[in-house]
């Protein structure tokens, strides 16, 4: 009896050792929370802002101008490129299996891979054409400029017939769902004309070029804030059900440990009385 006692208060020892560890993850992933969703509706807002800029533009622009526009035109390639948002830490549920799953569904042997997070360099390590597994809780600007860049080359060479974006998306503090974006090539759906459209200077077609890039660096750059967003409040609710499961545990085996000592006692007292008869 008293070795099965000791097995369980080493339990409950361990458990509430864990618990310490969920626990403090769970207030260090509240405290982040609090600087990623402002961060990210910020950006949310700015790029809602020069959005309805560029529909004013294509909305200006004609036809035959809009083809001499290489982001604006369909390539003629069997390729698709890519771009796999992961995290590169776990503890987060399932964060990641679901973004790659996903993922995976979407994307054909012959596609192209910009991998982003280690989760999904080791799962697209293969197929992957360009790693970035290092950007870290503070995302660098200049870096997704960097490779940015290489991705409007590699469109206006005309190496793959579009760019989609796979991320995943925050609905909510408990729902997180793993979705696409086509970058590439660039297009605003449900353009409506305006009762008085704006002047450009000097002219629509050369607003829209300056444009361009900057919005698909501020779009790749809100969509990584935005998984980062989602992860680490994957990670809260994970930490938060651990936590919360520990103390269940405990309870359970406190309850346990207590009838086994009750039971001891009582055998000892009965093993008493039985020896002085």
């Amino acid at each position: 009896m008293s070795g099965n006692l000791l097995k369980i208060r080493r339990r409950i020892s361990s458990i509430a050792s864990t618990r310490k560890i969920t626990h403090a993850m769970e207030l260090v992933s509240s405290s982040k929370l609090i600087r990623r969703k402002k961060m990210f509706f910020a950006i949310d807002e700015y790029e809602k802002e020069l959005l309805r800029i560029m529909a004013h533009c294509l909305i200006s622009l004609d036809d035959n101008v809009k083809d001499e526009l290489p982001l604006l035109k369909n390539n003629e390639s069997d390729k698709t490129l890519y771009i796999v948002i992961s995290s590169s830490l776990g503890l987060c549920g399932g964060y990641n299996s679901n973004l790659l799953k996903f993922a995976e569904e979407n994307i054909n042997s012959n596609d192209k891979v910009i991998v982003i997070g280690q989760k999904a360099a080791k799962k697209f390590a293969p197929n992957a054409d360009e790693r970035y597994v290092d950007l870290g809780d503070t995302i660098s600007f200049e870096k997704v400029k960097e490779f940015t860049n290489k991705i409007i080359e590699g469109y206006i060479n005309k190496d793959y017939s579009k760019v989609v974006l796979i991320y995943t998306k925050y609905k909510n503090a408990l729902t997180f769902i793993p979705s696409k974006v086509d970058l590439l090539p660039f297009s605003i759906e449900n353009q409506t004309a305006v009762g008085y459209p704006p002047i450009f200077a000097p002219s629509a077609k050369d607003v829209l070029i300056k444009l361009l890039p900057k919005y698909l660096n501020l779009s790749i750059y809100k969509r990584l804030c935005e998984s980062l967003l989602s992860e680490e409040s994957a990670r809260r609710n994970a930490m938060e059900n651990a936590t919360d499961n520990a103390d269940s545990l405990n309870e359970k085996l406190t309850l346990e440990y207590n009838k086994a000592r009750q039971n001891q006692i009582t055998t000892e007292l009965i093993e008493i009385v039985s020896g002085q008869e």
